[in-house]
């Protein structure tokens, strides 16, 4: 994302797709505009990012899957409760500082098949997937 706008810029593409923190600095130049807001085309509410493993481990370890589970919930609850305290991570692991205000995602404190629906149905009908499924296909019974 970072290297957007010069390629923008340059000509070698016409538009590309950025987001926080990389949009805000790209506009803070002058030189750029929103065209459309790509991840609205998704859905309104839905999921960017999940960790996954098979259905035959998560059988065969139910109680590390739960326990691997609940650190995410705990940590996903700090971090939308503690923005101050969490940009400081940010900032220290990427070795650069970013706006107080800088647009922030919320991490999932459940796991609801709905969140992922928009994606799986958005792949299916541009071609990145064969067809559409139930995202509750992707979760295993423990």
């Amino acid at each position: 994302m970072a290297a957007t706008g010069a390629a923008v810029s340059t000509g070698r593409v016409d538009v590309g797709l950025v987001s926080e923190p990389v949009l805000g600095e790209t506009l803070a130049t002058g030189q750029f505009r929103v065209f459309g807001d790509a991840y609205s085309a998704i859905g309104s509410h839905w999921l960017i990012g999940a960790w996954f493993t098979t259905s035959s481990w998560a059988l065969a370890h139910p109680d590390l899957a739960r326990k691997f589970l609940a650190v995410l919930v705990r940590t996903a609850r700090w971090a939308n409760g503690h923005h101050a305290e969490s940009l400081k991570i940010l900032e220290q692991y990427n070795k650069r500082t970013f706006p107080s205000n800088m647009a922030r995602t919320t991490y999932a404190e459940t796991l609801d098949p709905a969140l992922i629906q928009p994606v799986i149905d958005n792949a299916a009908k541009y071609g990145a997937l064969s067809a559409s499924f139930p995202a509750s296909d992707l979760f295993a019974r423990l």
